[in-house]
């Protein structure tokens, strides 16, 4: 996979799919990160997030499905220094 970003999808009912996120962006299934998963975010709005192939979303994203936002960036997260051993 290549450079990953974040989509948000609306998904009312029950937890989706990765198939069913994969046809609300309009990419294969192999395009999503199946190791990060579904993840809801938000309860209310039954909004889910997934990591993308951004190489692999549509050009024109200015065409998406309704309830889809992003891409978002999806930055690496790490410590900024080595923990000391008082640190536990």
């Amino acid at each position: 996979m290549g450079e990953m970003v974040m989509m948000n999808v609306e998904c009312p009912g029950d937890t989706p799919s990765i198939a069913v996120i994969a046809q609300k962006l309009n990419v294969s299934v192999s395009a999503i990160d199946t190791k990060f998963g579904v993840i809801l975010v938000d309860v209310k709005r039954h909004i889910y997030t997934v990591r993308v192939d951004k190489d692999q979303l549509p050009e024109d994203m200015q065409q998406q499905s309704e309830g889809v936002s992003g891409p978002y960036s999806d930055p690496k997260i790490a410590p900024f220094d080595t923990p000391k051993p008082d640190d536990k």
